[in-house]
C-alpha cells in the first residue's frame, strides 16, 4: 500500500516538473529572424504567440519579425520587414496564433507599407475573425471580432513591393460590456411597505415614559 502511495505521488510530481519545463520552455517575445520563430512559441506579457510559418521571395533568415505590446496591454503587434540587405517583399505567405492569457481579443488593426505603384494585395484571413485585404493607397484596414481567447492569422501578399507588415490585435478585459460590480439592491415596493408597518407597530408598542 506505501508502495503504491509513494509511485502515485511520484507521478503527480513528475507532472508538475513537466508542466513547468514547458512553460519556463517558452521565451519572451523579441525581435528576431523568422527562421528563428519557426517552431518556436514565445510570451508577451499575458499573450503567447505561436505556430509561425513564413515562404516568400526573402529567406526567412533575411526577415526580421518583432512584437510590441501597446496601451498597457490593450493591444498587441506583430511587424515583419526584410532586412535592410533583402531587398523588399514581394509575395509571402505569413501565419502566426495569438491566444490571451486574461483578456479577449475584439478587433484588429493592420498595416502594410506598399512601395508607390505597386498593384497586388495584402490579403488578411482570420480564424475565428474577419477577411479583408490591403493594397497601395488602402494600407490600413481592419474590423471588430465576437471576442475570443485566440486568432489565428494568415498573410499572404501578391504582386506587390512591401517594406513592413504590422499585425494588431486589439484586446479588451470587458468585452461584453458586463457589470465589474455588484448591483446595488433596491427594496421592492412591497418591501417598503412592510417595513413601514414594522415600524408603526413599534411605535405603538412603547409606552410614555414615567
Amino acid at each position: 500500500m506505501r508502495r503504491r502511495l509513494v509511485v502515485g505521488r511520484f507521478i503527480v510530481l513528475s507532472g508538475i516538473f513537466s508542466a513547468c519545463a514547458m512553460a519556463s520552455s517558452i521565451g519572451t517575445c523579441a525581435p528576431s529572424a523568422v527562421s528563428t520563430m519557426i517552431g518556436n512559441p514565445c510570451m508577451l506579457g499575458d499573450a503567447m504567440f505561436s505556430n509561425f510559418t513564413y515562404s516568400g521571395n526573402v529567406d526567412p533568415a533575411k526577415v526580421s519579425v518583432s512584437f510590441q505590446m501597446a496601451g498597457n496591454g490593450a493591444e498587441y503587434r506583430v511587424m515583419l520587414a526584410p532586412m535592410s540587405d533583402a531587398g523588399v517583399l514581394t509575395h509571402f505567405t505569413f501565419t502566426n496564433t495569438i491566444t490571451s492569457g486574461s483578456s479577449q481579443i475584439v478587433g484588429l488593426n493592420d498595416l502594410a507599407d506598399f512601395s508607390a505603384g505597386s498593384a497586388g494585395e495584402l490579403s488578411i484571413a482570420n480564424t475565428p475573425g474577419t477577411n479583408f485585404a490591403l493594397s497601395s493607397g488602402h494600407e490600413s484596414g481592419g474590423a471588430s471580432i465576437a471576442a475570443t481567447q485566440s486568432v489565428t492569422t494568415s498573410a499572404t501578399l501578391t504582386e506587390a513591393g512591401v517594406s513592413s507588415v504590422e499585425l494588431g490585435y486589439l484586446l479588451s478585459t470587458n468585452p461584453a460590456g458586463l457589470l465589474t460590480t455588484a448591483p446595488v439592491a433596491v427594496p421592492e415596493p412591497s418591501s417598503w411597505g412592510f417595513l413601514v408597518l414594522g415600524l408603526g407597530a413599534l411605535s405603538l408598542r412603547r409606552k410614555p415614559a414615567a
